[in-house]
């Protein structure tokens, strides 16, 4: 009997979501990861404000399935040379340690034209209430395309906007 670790996957099926401009992390730095970093460990730049977790466990009340509110998504950046896209995923449960999100990322301009959208497998270890940092390769290879909120002072740039949307994680089940 192997009594490792068990993952049970979890599929879900909701509306998009938008980022909040306020949970747009602001400054420059010399990479936006590093730029995160900093700011989630310095009190000298603007802190990204998590709400408080929300209890969502829902494993043992057969009435309300689990859901996609048990990731949230906040702090999203990509400045218009980065060729790498930063934000932060929080695990928003109170008892369950979250260890794999697979998120769809929607583009699209201001005027609200979609340009790309992917879904994008993020390997996490998130136990309960807590947030991680998370880097991924950016839809825009060219770098003509920076996060509305980020905007280059020198160069010019097309802005976007991101929605995303939870499509499955994993719980892990420790005994």
């Amino acid at each position: 009997m192997n009594m490792g670790r068990v993952l049970i996957p979890v599929l879900l099926a909701i509306p998009m979501l938008t980022l909040a401009q306020g949970s747009t992390l602001m400054g420059r730095q010399n990479s936006t990861e590093t730029m995160i970093r900093q700011a989630a460990t310095q009190q000298t730049m603007q802190q990204v404000e998590l709400p408080p977790a929300q209890p969502v466990d829902t494993l043992f009340t057969p009435d309300v399935p689990f859901t996609s509110m048990a990731v949230s998504m906040h702090g999203y950046s990509k400045r218009l040379g980065d060729t790498k896209e930063c934000f932060i995923l929080r695990n928003e449960t109170c008892n369950y340690r979250i260890s794999r999100v697979v998120i769809k990322l929607v583009y699209s301009l201001e005027s609200g034209r979609e340009i790309y959208r992917r879904d994008e497998v993020v390997e996490c270890n998130l136990p309960p209430g807590a947030t991680q940092v998370i880097t991924v390769k950016s839809f825009d290879k060219n770098k003509h395309y920076y996060y509305y909120t980020m905007p280059p002072r020198r160069a010019s740039g097309t802005p976007y906007r991101v929605q995303y949307d939870v499509l499955r994680y994993d719980v892990v089940v420790e005994p």
